[in-house]
């Protein structure tokens, strides 16, 4: 059986990732999840506020009433901001 690893990562200045984790250098960041908005930080993101529907930080640099986005989902009512975990079926 051949396993196949995903591309995610290249260099800054590229757009397209073009290495796997495997093969990826010190240099390279991972091009297909988004990072943390915060100058330097290298986490994946996870928290927005809850109206918005992109998370744009991570736990650490969160801004004061942001939520986490990514495992919730916005409840369909118009004008309804509850978000309720989404389950698998």
């Amino acid at each position: 059986m051949v396993v196949k690893k995903t591309a995610m990562y290249n260099i800054k200045s590229e757009d397209k990732p073009k290495y796997c984790n495997l093969h990826k250098t010190d240099d390279m960041i991972d091009k297909i999840h988004k990072l943390c908005e915060k100058e330097d930080c290298k986490t994946l993101t996870s928290y927005n506020f809850n109206s918005e529907t992109q998370p744009k930080f991570c736990k650490i640099h969160k801004i004061e009433l942001m939520v986490n986005i990514t495992n919730f989902k916005k409840c369909k009512e118009i004008k309804c901001n509850v978000r309720q975990m989404h389950y698998k079926s």
